[in-house]
């Protein structure tokens, strides 16, 4: 079933970038007039605002080394081998710290959350 490990880390990977963009503009935007947001919307924005916490959380309790490469890929939007050139080593391992670091998230996610709905 590795491939469905691999599936599931892209899909991972894919919700962890949306769900950064949406932390960067979530709270980019806190100051804003958000009079005239349905109650719909602000049940979104709350939800999206409480998951960009608890994602924050989840990041920070990661082992460093994955924490740092994380935020690399998903926050500066390096590549792998950029992120290994920084760390100084290899981009293999960048990847390998990657992965390790999404599956670490998606347990924490899992333990506290349930698992993640993918459509």
């Amino acid at each position: 079933v590795p491939g469905d490990t691999v599936e599931s880390a892209h899909r991972l990977a894919d919700t962890l970038k949306e769900l950064a963009a949406a932390y960067v503009t979530t709270y980019a935007a806190d100051g804003d007039n958000e009079e005239g947001v349905s109650l719909a919307e602000a049940d979104e924005i709350v939800d999206r605002k409480r998951l960009c916490r608890n994602l924050q959380a989840y990041v920070a309790a990661l082992p460093h080394k994955q924490r740092q490469v994380i935020q690399l890929y998903f926050y500066e939007n390096l590549n792998l081998p950029e992120i290994g050139e920084r760390l100084g080593f290899h981009k293999s391992w960048a990847s390998r710290i990657l992965a390790a670091g999404l599956h670490r998230l998606r347990q924490l996610y899992d333990e506290q959350q349930g698992p993640i709905p993918y459509p």
